[in-house]
Parts: C-alpha cells; sequence; structure tokens
C-alpha cells in the first residue's frame, strides 16, 4: 500500500467548513463575496508598533552563530588567497576543460585558476571592507537634531547590519553562479523586460542590445563562477587525499557554506517579501517604493535601538535573526472585523 503524503491525506478528511469556505470564494457576484482572508490586512503603520515582541532569549544564540560564520567565512576566503598569492594552493589544470586549455594559452604559467579566484575574492573583501568603513563613519557621526542626517544614520545601520554583514557569511566567487539559477534569472529577466516597456524613447536596436549584453553577462559570470567552484572544489579534495590535515573539517565546512551560500536563502527570501509588500501589483519596484522600503529599514533599525538601547547586545540579537517570519508577524493584522460583510466559517487546526 502506497502511504499517502500529508496534502494527500488531508483530501481524505475535508472539513464542512472547508467546503462552506469554497462556496463563498467562487460567488461571481462582487458584492456578495465575503473577504476570502477575513480581517487580515497589512498594517497601516508598517507594524512598526511590533518591535516590542521580537526579542527572545534564544536570539542571542543565533546572533552568535551568525558572527561565528561570518568570521570564519572570512578567514577561510583571504587564507585561501594568501596560500594561492604564495604559488602554495595551485593544483594542475582540469584537461578535459576547455575553457582552461583557453586560459593556460592566453596567460603565463604562474597565472593559475587559483590566482585569479583569489584575486577576485581579496579584491570583493577590500571593496566591502571599503563600504563598511563609509558606512561605519555615517553611522559614527553625530546628527544632532538634524533630521536628515539622523534618517541617513539609521539607513546605514540597516545597510550595515541586514545587506552588507550577512553577504559576507557566505561570500565567495561561487556566488556569481547566483545570477544563472532559474528562480533568480526568470525574475530578472521579466524585470528587465518590463522596465524596457517602461522606456519609450529607446529604439528597438537599443533593447535588443540591452537585451543581448543581459544575457552575454550572465553567459560570462557562468563561466566564471563554474570555475571559482572547480578551484575550490580540487583545493578540498587535495587536502583530504594523503596525509592529514587539520584544517581539513574547517576548509569543508567553510566550502559547504559558500556553497550554501550561492544563492542567501534568508537575504533571497526576505527580498522577495519586500518585492511582495512594498512593489504594489505590478510586482516591479520603482523608485518611489524603493525609498519605502529604505525608509521602513531605518525606522526599524531606530526604534529597535530605542527599546534595546540599554541593552545592545538584545539589539544586535534582534537585527542579526530578524527573518522574513518576523515580518510577516509584523506587517499583517488579523485584529480588526470588517462589519461589512458577514464572517466566514474559520478552519480549527486538527
Amino acid at each position: 500500500m502506497i502511504p499517502l503524503s500529508k496534502s494527500a491525506a488531508d483530501l481524505e478528511h475535508i472539513d464542512e467548513a472547508e467546503v462552506i469556505l469554497f462556496s463563498a470564494a467562487i460567488i461571481r457576484e462582487p458584492d456578495l463575496r465575503a473577504p476570502f482572508f477575513g480581517s487580515l490586512r497589512i498594517s497601516p503603520n508598517g507594524g512598526l508598533q511590533e518591535v516590542d515582541d521580537l526579542y527572545r532569549p534564544s536570539r542571542l544564540f543565533g546572533a552568535l552563530i551568525f558572527v561565528i560564520v561570518l568570521v570564519a567565512n572570512i578567514y577561510a576566503v583571504v587564507s585561501r588567497g594568501m596560500l594561492a598569492i604564495r604559488g602554495l594552493g595551485g593544483m594542475p589544470r582540469c584537461a578535459f576543460m576547455k575553457h582552461e586549455e583557453v586560459l593556460a594559452c592566453m596567460f603565463p604559467a604562474r597565472v593559475t585558476p587559483e590566482l585569479f579566484v583569489a584575486f577576485f575574492e581579496l579584491t570583493g573583501l577590500a571593496m566591502a571592507a571599503v563600504k563598511i568603513l563609509r558606512t561605519g563613519v555615517v553611522i559614527a557621526r553625530q546628527p544632532g537634531l538634524d533630521s536628515d542626517k539622523i534618517y541617513r544614520r539609521w539607513s546605514a545601520v540597516a545597510m550595515l547590519l541586514k545587506e552588507f554583514l550577512p553577504k559576507l557569511q557566505s561570500f565567495s566567487a561561487m556566488r556569481m553562479l547566483q545570477h544563472i539559477i532559474p528562480s533568480i534569472l526568470i525574475p530578472e529577466i521579466r524585470g528587465l523586460i518590463s522596465k524596457l516597456q517602461r522606456h519609450t524613447r529607446l529604439r528597438p536596436a537599443q533593447k535588443l542590445l540591452r537585451l543581448f549584453w543581459f544575457f552575454s553577462y550572465r553567459i560570462v559570470l557562468f563561466v566564471f563562477g563554474f570555475e571559482a567552484f572547480l578551484v575550490q572544489f580540487r583545493n578540498i579534495a587535495s587536502r583530504l587525499d594523503g596525509a592529514k590535515d587539520p584544517k581539513a573539517l574547517f576548509l569543508i565546512l567553510t566550502f559547504l557554506n559558500q556553497i550554501i551560500g550561492i544563492v542567501p536563502i534568508n537575504m533571497f527570501v526576505s527580498d522577495r517579501l519586500f518585492n511582495f509588500v512594498f512593489s504594489g501589483v505590478d510586482g516591479y519596484m520603482n523608485r518611489a517604493e524603493r525609498q519605502r522600503l529604505r525608509v521602513w529599514k531605518a525606522a526599524l533599525m531606530r526604534r529597535t535601538w530605542d527599546l534595546y538601547c540599554a541593552k545592545p547586545w538584545c539589539f544586535f540579537a534582534v537585527v542579526f535573526t530578524f527573518s522574513d517570519l518576523d515580518f510577516q508577524r509584523m506587517i499583517l493584522d488579523d485584529d480588526e472585523y470588517n462589519p461589512r460583510y458577514p464572517p466566514l466559517p474559520v478552519i480549527k487546526e486538527s
């Protein structure tokens, strides 16, 4: 007997409230149609009044894990890059990889794929350090009573803690592969097409040129990201083969973290949720909607700090572990009752 999945098993036990709710949902007359989601709505003030309920002691453990993974990944990238620069991490090129044969013909023997990837990663870390430093300068300035400076300060805090540092947790050259993953590539194509449709001043040839550049750029990113994967995979394989290496386990864990982080799941899901709430019915976030999102993030940082300024570790615990579930809990409101429509039956949890 084939066991039923949970979804299939639910069809065997349909509650009467489900039938009533389904019947009400398919009524064609709009005046008779009750709200399918009942009183559920988006909070008009952005849910910022719910910040008081975000902190839990368990978030301290999550923040500690965040910091450990961040430091470990930066150390792994820097140490791997320095080994490649000193010529200690080189591996023979794969004969069956045609693009590596092309690289061997274009560059001298000392310019190995390991050195090229290491240069890219160290340059990326250096650029990230410059951004963090500039952001830190904005945060460190005393804004006084100037509203513009206050907003810039907390907007910089949001960028530092929710964009720059989370990206560094799994930063590597392999992240270039995220641009060819269908769940990211398809929305990017739709966004580009929607943007080109709005630009009525562009000629058809210019639009085609932008499409050509878009796909050509992704092909280059794929080749480079795939080469970075080969470099790191061969490096890990060489450490596991032969003599025991005390750093082997650390290298494996950081390599696994970087593979998982090719698409940062938490940031990806949060961006999708932000796009759902802030971009409106067209699903395209224009400049005004991006500004509204930036204001919401800055206000979240400020209100969280005002609440936990006496205990900074609580502030960092909330910010580092803030997820899409917290955003959903804050932004949705189901407390009010709309007297215009009769209440639909409530499906209770079994």
